[in-house]
């Protein structure tokens, strides 16, 4: 796949992968306010995108993962309200 101009870019609120100055992010289109939104930041102002890739195939366990079957211990869910948000910084 290729980056596309943004001008491209659906804007039916679909999940894409954007880019400004080389940082990537995923986002969509908010059409009231119109503006391109990105999880944990709000509005941006990308200059190209692609389409996300097909998530991958999991196969079904018997036992359900637990907190223990983690390499890293879970942190605080993202939120445009949480300053604390790991996932963003």
């Amino acid at each position: 796949m290729n980056w596309r101009p943004i001008e491209t870019a659906p804007r039916d609120g679909t999940l894409i992968l954007m880019i400004k100055d080389g940082n990537h992010m995923i986002g969509y289109w908010l059409n009231d306010p119109p503006m391109w939104i990105e999880w944990c930041v709000g509005q941006v102002n990308p200059t190209h995108w692609m389409p996300l890739p097909p998530p991958p195939v999991v196969k079904e366990s018997l036992t359900p993962a637990t907190d223990n079957d983690l390499d890293e211990p879970l942190g605080k869910a993202c939120s445009m309200d949480n300053p604390e948000c790991e996932s963003c910084s």
